[in-house]
């Protein structure tokens, strides 16, 4: 859709020189009346919004391909508890 030929007539009294009403953004200008033409602006908005989507659909995405770290290694499993009580065993006599 094309928003651009929206406008507020600010001087309705103003007519075109065959005395019609003026209906569209063009006979405005050419008929030298002050208007505010928020259909292009309207327009400008949209295709903001639909280039700035599509700019954050593409930094997703390129987020998403970014390889993503290494998971930090597994800490080593436990000893048996025998080993933890041979170690406790040990050190005892190790001090003596």
């Amino acid at each position: 859709m094309n928003f651009s030929d929206l406008f507020v007539n600010l001087d309705p009294a103003k007519r075109l020189p065959t005395g019609e009403a003026i209906t569209s953004l063009a006979q405005a200008k050419t008929a030298g009346v002050a208007a505010i033409a928020y259909g292009q602006f309207i327009n400008v908005a949209i295709d903001f919004a639909i280039v700035a989507f599509a700019v954050f659909l593409l930094v997703k995405g390129m987020n998403a391909l970014r390889k993503q770290p290494a998971a930090a290694p597994a800490p080593p499993p436990e000893p048996p508890p025998q080993e933890k009580l041979l170690a406790e065993i040990r050190d005892p006599l190790k001090a003596r």
